[in-house]
């Protein structure tokens, strides 16, 4: 399988991004250096009611010093990553690139990172699965118990305990995925800064558990894109 990444305009993880000038690729706030992408979304190529000429662009820093440390440790990392979303307007353009150049050390962890950020995993096709709310996505599981049963959904679950039971035995994925409902890691965490009708739009595993992702999410948690109903507004977050 050829990985050797290409600026263009597919859904990919790594490599090179859709890039309208020879300065629209973004830089740290931090420290300056390029961004690598991490992951790039074409609305057009998923399956949609509401398909559009545009990408979902993600970016972050894995500039490291000598001591291993990254421009900012904390998460969400707002200085130092960045979404995106740009209309596909023109070719994509050409730019000269070094990756090597971001990192100062040359331990296992960095040659690693490298090889990661170097290679380009496109997304050709999509499969269909079924996914339900997370154990502890409250609001999410609720709202799907009532969908599933009813409006009395409390006093009918008293009632008929095996519906309870067999609702629990389905799982909510924890792969990467598109749409379908957020896999928190232990309580659900959705974006602040946005109205309540908001969706998955797409859900990234880190460093730890795939085999694709550049970027190591703290403790190997996932990353999750969050979408509002006519995708004006994309926001990142992890959980």
């Amino acid at each position: 399988m050829d990985c050797r990444p290409r600026f263009s305009i597919h859904s990919k993880y790594n490599g090179y991004p859709y890039l309208q000038s020879p300065t629209d690729w973004p830089l740290c706030t931090m420290c300056g250096n390029l961004m690598p992408l991490v992951f790039q979304l074409n609305l057009s190529e998923i399956p949609s009611i509401r398909p559009e000429n545009a990408l979902i662009q993600y970016f972050e820093c894995v500039t490291r010093d000598l001591a291993g440390s990254t421009c900012e440790l904390g998460y969400p990392k707002n200085n130092s990553s960045l979404v995106r979303k740009v209309k596909i307007t023109v070719p994509p353009i050409q730019v000269p690139v070094d990756f090597s150049s971001l990192f100062s050390v040359e331990d296992s962890f960095s040659k690693l990172m490298l090889k990661k950020i170097s290679l380009e995993h496109k997304i050709v096709g999509w499969q269909p699965f079924d996914d339900y709310p997370s154990l502890v996505d409250v609001n999410a599981k609720m709202e799907y118990l009532t969908a599933y049963i009813g409006e009395d959904a409390l006093d009918f679950l008293w009632e008929n305990l095996e519906v309870l039971e067999k609702i629990e035995n389905k799982h909510c994925s924890s792969e990467d995925k598109l749409f379908g409902y957020p896999h928190w890691s232990q309580t659900e965490c959705y974006p602040k800064k946005m109205s309540e009708e908001i969706e998955l739009l797409y859900q990234i595993n880190g460093f730890v558990t795939s085999a694709r992702s550049s970027i190591a999410f703290r403790d190997g948690e996932r990353g999750m894109f969050f979408q509002t109903d006519d995708l004006k507004d994309i926001v990142f977050t992890t959980g």
